[in-house]
């Protein structure tokens, strides 16, 4: 199947119209924004386990944290790491909105309103 690049790859040879919509024009490449999301979701996900007693969570959310690039430290208390993940995924948001923000006349509404457009026309 291949990794992020490959199957981006094939997806921009198979329709040119995501060939069209997906170039390497914004602020963020392709694979920077991915793992700007990435970290996003993974800080969530691993600030939900914090705190559990499973070998089997323990162990999720240190593979979601190494995953993402997010460091631990053993002298951080499970409070104190959730505190820092809620951080880091917000901090991650504020990312986010600062670089839709950047795009000209594409704000987020923008954006949403176009995908929801592009959605109904393609599903009718």
């Amino acid at each position: 199947m291949g990794g992020f690049d490959d199957i981006l790859a094939r997806a921009k040879q198979q329709s040119p119209r995501l060939a069209a919509s997906a170039t390497e024009r914004g602020p963020l490449s392709t694979l920077e924004a991915a793992g700007l999301v990435t970290k996003i979701a993974y800080a969530n996900f691993a600030g939900l386990m914090c705190g559990t007693q499973l070998a089997s969570g323990k162990g999720m959310m240190a593979g979601l944290l190494r995953s993402s690039g997010i460091e631990t430290f053993d002298s951080e208390s499970d409070g104190e790491l959730k505190a820092r993940l809620i951080q880091i995924a917000a901090d991650g948001f504020l990312e986010v909105e600062r670089v839709l923000s950047a795009l000209p006349g594409k704000g987020l509404h923008t954006l949403t309103l176009e995908l929801n457009l592009s959605n109904s026309r393609t599903n009718s």
